[in-house]
């Protein structure tokens, strides 16, 4: 499988919104618009969490999307030394939805440890 897109973005604030903008742009139209926007809410939370709380200030954050038949696969890589994955709960007001929101709407999510660690999940494609 191909990746649609490869994009590393800057370790900052900006980055949640190149990413949308980037997947905006190239992304086909295999997705009716609520799952549209349920992959660019998934996405902001992802490269946002890899930015904040990755352990790696500053540092880039790869995004990768590829399409496969059926669905959609996104991958966020940071620097960071990843996190064991768990069911996540939210934390409240201050925030901490992120995983939780990606373990729900997602078809599958996971974190990928080996020579890199990374964060990814799947959106199935309408009817499949």
């Amino acid at each position: 499988m191909m990746p649609v897109l490869e994009l590393e973005l800057p370790g900052d604030n900006g980055a949640p919104a190149m990413a949308r903008r980037a997947i905006d742009e190239r992304i086909d139209d295999g997705y009716d618009e609520e799952q549209a926007g349920t992959l660019l809410l998934l996405v902001t939370e992802l490269v946002t969490n890899a930015i904040l709380h990755s352990g790696a200030p500053g540092a880039t954050v790869l995004l990768r999307v590829i399409a496969a038949p059926g669905h959609l696969r996104v991958e966020v890589h940071d620097r960071g030394p990843g996190f064991e994955m768990h069911t996540p709960k939210p934390r409240g007001s201050s925030g901490g939805y992120g995983l939780f929101l990606v373990e729900r709407m997602s078809s599958r999510w996971g974190v990928h440890r080996n020579e890199t660690v990374y964060v990814w999940f799947e959106l199935d494609r309408s009817g499949h």
